[in-house]
């Protein structure tokens, strides 16, 4: 019950401060219209006097991808360079932004202007920067895991003759990969929640606590994340489903297509900060029971 009534009033948080939610959605399209320009631009140039793009995408044309490829080698590797750079500038920015808001989802009165938030973003964006930090180990201790288990199942195929079997296990393995590194990413939404909650200098002392934390309540954490992803599933299958229907080469057909895209992606973030504000309210709601009532 905790966790259902975290998941309703996180969305509760949320939705009080429009004006962030709306900051988050203008960040993301910002960085995806930058991301994608110098793509576009490429694939255009060589793609775009003739109707060999419209080729490409309805009949696989292997030699044309390949004589792509060998034409525009230095362009790809411009664009190659070009978009981890950005991609860093988007985390780097987006950890920045994340001190700011999780200080905003804690406090009990919103803040008026936006000069306020921004103090708190550079107050914490050490500190956040330093979980991004970690984050980045933690990917690095998912893929020895996902490599150390496929050389256990490496040295037990010969001894499987089934190749379902062996299928199935290397599915079993990525699943259990993706589980552990779901479970890291919540680990540190909960590291930060605490660093912020309790005011902590070290990210360290932050991190010892939500796994303290998680695992002395993990039926209420593991049942939140769930919901909350269950949740992201149905955005996708939503959009899935919409997009079907929402084929056709008429400007209105694509015009309509863009705008469900952006509502779709605009409750994406939505979903995103509800994630943080939903387990701010279980980690206040476990700590005081009867805060929320």
């Amino acid at each position: 019950m905790k966790s259902f009534n975290s998941y309703r009033d996180g969305f509760s948080v949320v939705t009080k401060h429009p004006k962030y939610w709306v900051m988050f959605y203008g960040f993301n399209l910002m960085f995806a219209m930058v991301s994608a320009y110098p793509a576009h631009t490429l694939i255009n140039r060589y793609f775009g006097h003739s109707l060999r793009a419209e080729h490409i995408l309805n009949v696989f044309d292997f030699m044309a991808i390949v004589n792509f490829l060998r034409d525009n080698a230095s362009g790809l590797s411009v664009l190659v360079a070009t978009l981890f750079i950005l991609s860093l500038l988007y985390w780097v920015l987006y950890y920045f932004f994340m001190g700011g808001v999780y200080s905003i989802y804690i406090q009990e009165e919103p803040l008026m202007n936006f000069s306020g938030f921004w103090n708190l973003c550079a107050e914490y964006f050490g500190r956040f920067f330093r979980i991004f930090l970690l984050g980045l180990l933690l990917l690095l201790v998912t893929v020895f895991i996902y490599f150390l288990f496929m050389a256990v199942l490496k040295s037990l195929k010969p001894h499987i003759f089934n190749e379902i079997v062996s299928s199935i296990l290397r599915f079993g393995v990525l699943f259990v990969v993706i589980m552990v590194f779901l479970f890291f990413t919540m680990l540190l939404d909960y590291t930060k929640t605490f660093l912020v909650l309790d005011n902590y200098r070290s990210v360290f002392r932050s991190f010892k606590k939500a796994v303290y934390f998680v695992f002395h309540h993990l039926g209420a954490t593991l049942f939140l994340y769930g919901l909350l992803s269950l949740t992201g599933l149905f955005l996708m299958v939503v959009y899935l489903v919409g997009s079907h229907f929402l084929t056709g080469e008429h400007l209105f057909y694509i015009g309509i297509l863009f705008i469900f895209q952006q509502v779709v992606i605009f409750l994406k973030v939505g979903l995103r900060l509800q994630f943080f504000a939903s387990q701010i309210v279980l980690v206040r709601r476990i700590r005081s029971p009867f805060s929320y009532f």
